[in-house]
C-alpha cells in the first residue's frame, strides 16, 4: 500500500493524457500538483480497465463532494482536458 499526503499548489490541474512511451492507445489520469506530478495508469492483467474505472468513479464522487463542501458556490463540476478520442468513444 502506498500512502501519499499532497498539498496542491496554485497551478495544480488534472488532465487525461496518453501514457508515455506506449505504442498502444492508452490513456492515464495525470495530476499536476505544482510542483509534484502523479499519473494513474490502467492496471495490468484481466479486469484492469474495470478496476481503474471503479477506482476513478469512487475518486470522482469523493472529490466532487469535497469540492462542493469546500467551495459551495462552484459546486462539484469536473474541470479538465478530455482527449477527443475518449469523447468519441463515450
Amino acid at each position: 500500500m502506498l500512502k501519499l499526503m499532497i498539498s496542491p499548489g496554485p497551478a495544480a490541474s488534472a488532465d487525461i493524457v496518453a501514457w508515455p512511451d506506449s505504442a498502444e492507445a492508452e490513456h492515464c489520469l495525470r495530476l499536476n500538483l505544482d510542483p509534484a506530478q502523479i499519473a494513474i495508469h490502467v492496471p495490468n492483467g484481466p479486469g484492469g480497465r474495470e478496476q481503474l474505472a471503479a477506482f476513478l468513479r469512487t475518486l470522482s464522487q469523493h472529490a466532487g463532494l469535497l469540492a462542493a463542501v469546500l467551495d459551495p458556490a462552484k459546486g462539484a463540476g469536473w474541470i479538465g482536458n478530455t482527449p477527443t478520442s475518449l469523447r468519441e468513444q463515450g
